[in-house]
């Protein structure tokens, strides 16, 4: 399935089968990661993270999980 050049910001923004898709893919990058499986998949790119409310303890959150190796 090709995403690219979407944005996920509300569940609506997508199909249930592209919802599906990017649960069903975030389980299995997970499972990788635990397993020790780890691609470079994001290596060169840049990310942006937009927080519309001032939680610290989301931003620590989110902003450490987008500098996980």
């Amino acid at each position: 399935m090709d995403l690219r050049g979407r944005s996920l910001l509300k569940e609506i923004d997508f199909s249930a089968e592209e919802f599906r898709y990017l649960a069903d893919l975030g389980g299995r990058l997970r499972a990788d990661k635990r397993a020790g499986r780890r691609a470079r998949r994001l290596a060169g790119r840049n990310i942006a993270l937009i927080f519309e409310k001032t939680s610290n303890a989301d931003r620590a959150t989110r902003s450490s999980a987008a500098r996980s190796p």
